[in-house]
């Protein structure tokens, strides 16, 4: 618990150094005025957590989008403005009170579910599943169907949510991918997205998840802290996220941003 504080004290000092150094730059008013799509990765949404979500959302009405859109824009073309659209992953119960939320709001996002998890009612299968202890449960398929109805996304995050590049073989990380979509449109009726497990390059291989995905007509997505740097979804085949941590998600924004739009300059 200690050891835990002390990185995330230490994360956070080197991000307000980096914001500084960004801010006083002129990166940071430059990336976020410029045009794309910022795709970010949210895990639970428990109240306090929410609400720091809700105040970033509501002070950025200008550039919060819906994800659909936030997706059509960078598949199909440059987005001609930013847009930050929203994404959640693993299913837990909690961000049903966020999908409430940012619905009121005329705001639709995706929520990347592993299909495995959904359901399950005791606290000790969720953290069995998950390989560690959890703060909160899951979801059920009643609030999968609610999701939909709201107008958000629910997409694919894998059968087991293990690392595809960790499976037994090529054919065991297929199926974590094609079952799980099939699973999705059996119950829901609709699953168009996919994000590999721990979302890092060296979690799954990638080309061949872009390859899968393509195969059952869905979209593939990666999702990492801050380290997004290639320019287009169209030269890697899949979209790119960025996971933030709400406590201090403006922050987050502001330096995941100026990173990735200096390194584009390159």
């Amino acid at each position: 618990m200690i050891k835990t504080t002390i990185r995330q004290a230490a994360r956070r000092v080197a991000l307000l150094g980096m914001e500084s150094v960004y801010r006083l730059s002129g990166a940071t008013r430059r990336a976020t005025a410029a045009p794309g799509a910022t795709l970010l990765l949210i895990h639970n949404t428990p109240p306090g957590a929410l609400d720091r979500l809700l105040k970033f959302v509501d002070s950025k009405p200008d550039k919060i989008t819906d994800f659909t859109t936030a997706v059509r824009s960078s598949v199909e073309q440059a987005p001609a403005r930013r847009m930050i659209a929203l994404t959640f992953d693993d299913g837990f119960r909690s961000n049903m009170a966020a999908a409430e939320e940012l619905s009121r709001r005329g705001v639709s996002a995706c929520f990347y579910v592993p299909t495995g998890v959904i359901g399950l009612t005791q606290q000790g299968e969720v953290d069995s599943f998950f390989g560690r202890r959890q703060a909160e449960g899951v979801m059920t398929w009643d609030d999968l169907e609610h999701l939909v109805s709201l107008g958000h996304v629910v997409g694919s995050h894998g059968v087991h949510h293990r690392p595809l590049a960790d499976a037994a073989s090529q054919t065991d990380a297929e199926a974590e991918v094609k079952l799980s979509v099939q699973t999705l449109r059996e119950r829901l009726g609709t699953c168009e997205h996919f994000a590999w497990p721990f979302g890092g390059l060296r979690h799954a291989p990638t080309s061949e998840v872009v390859r899968w995905c393509s195969e059952v007509g869905v979209v593939a997505a990666s999702g990492v802290r801050g380290r997004n740097t290639d320019r287009t979804f169209n030269q890697t085949g899949y979209l790119l996220r960025d996971a933030v941590d709400l406590r201090w998600i403006g922050t987050d924004f502001r330096v995941f941003s100026a990173h990735r739009y200096l390194a584009e300059q390159r």
